[in-house]
C-alpha cells in the first residue's frame, strides 16, 4: 500500500534530504492541491529523485529504479496496455531474456502484480521495482510517443471500392493467424486507425487506417460476434471462428 503520510514524513525528516521548513510547506502544498508530496518536493527540486528513491527502497526493502535515466523501447512498454499502466501506476521498462522489469509507485499491490502477470503471460518473469510518481507519470510518455510518430505517410491507402471492411477483417486476422498472435488490437487515435497484435508476449504495429474506417471494421467484427450494432456505450462479450 502507499506509504502513510506520517510515516513518510518521518522518513524524510529522519534522512536529512529536505530542509524541515521546505518539508513542512511541500506537505501543504500537496495537501491543499491533493496531489502526491514527491511531486512537490521533486517539482521544486527540493529533493533528487536518487535520494527520494533511498527512502521508497528502504520502506518497501525493494531495489529502487529511476525511470528518468531510461529510455524505454516501445515494445518494452507495450507488454501491457496503456490504460492498465495508467491507472495502476505500473510501467514494464526492461526485456532481460524473458525476465521484466516492472516499476510501481506501490511494490506492494499484489492485486495488479497479478493482473500485470496474466497480461504478459506465462512466458516472463516479473522483477518489482518502486518508482517515484513523477518519474511513472513521465515514463508514461512514452506510450503517447508512440501514437504520435505514426505520420500520415504511413496510413494505408484504401479504396473503399474495391477493399472493404470484410476484406480488411479477413487481413488482419489471417496475418495474426499466421504469426500465431494471441491477440488483436484495434485502437483508435487521433486520424487514424491503429491495429496491433501481439506475438510472443509483445504488442507490435501492424497497420495504419483512415479512422473513417473504424466504425465499419468494429461494426463486422460486431456482426461475426453477434453483437449488438448499435450498441456502443456497454461493453459485450462475443466469439466467432473463421476458416483461413
Amino acid at each position: 500500500m502507499p506509504i502513510n503520510h506520517d510515516v513518510l514524513r518521518n522518513l524524510l525528516e529522519g534522512s536529512g534530504f529536505v530542509k524541515q521548513t521546505d518539508l513542512d510547506d511541500a506537505f501543504k502544498v500537496s495537501a491543499h492541491l491533493g496531489c502526491d508530496v514527491s511531486d512537490v518536493l521533486l517539482g521544486r527540486n527540493l529533493i533528487s529523485e536518487d535520494n527520494y528513491g533511498q527512502i521508497l527502497a528502504t520502506y518497501y526493502n525493494i531495489s529502487f529504479i529511476n525511470l528518468d535515466k531510461i529510455e524505454i523501447p516501445h515494445s518494452v512498454i507495450n507488454q501491457i496496455p496503456e490504460d492498465l499502466a495508467a491507472e495502476k501506476m505500473a510501467i514494464v521498462f526492461e526485456n532481460k531474456d524473458g525476465v521484466l522489469g516492472v516499476a510501481m509507485q506501490d511494490p506492494q499491490d499484489l492485486e495488479t502484480i497479478e493482473m500485470i502477470r496474466k497480461t504478459v503471460g506465462s512466458g516472463y518473469q516479473l522483477v518489482i521495482y518502486v518508482a517515484t510518481s513523477t518519474a511513472l507519470k513521465n515514463a508514461l510518455k512514452a506510450y503517447k510517443e508512440r501514437t504520435a510518430s505514426v505520420q500520415t505517410d504511413d496510413v494505408m491507402k484504401v479504396d473503399d471500392t474495391n477493399l472493404s471492411a470484410i476484406a480488411l477483417v479477413e487481413n488482419f486476422l489471417d496475418y495474426a493467424v499466421r504469426e500465431e498472435a494471441s491477440d488483436i488490437h484495434i485502437e483508435p487515435i487521433p486520424e487514424h486507425l491503429l491495429v496491433r497484435i501481439r506475438v510472443d508476449g509483445v504488442l507490435q504495429d501492424h497497420k495504419v487506417f483512415p479512422i473513417k474506417l473504424h466504425s465499419p471494421i468494429t461494426a463486422r467484427i460486431k456482426i461475426l460476434s453477434s453483437l449488438k450494432i448499435d450498441e456502443q456505450r456497454l461493453p459485450q462479450d462475443g466469439q466467432f471462428s473463421v476458416f483461413l
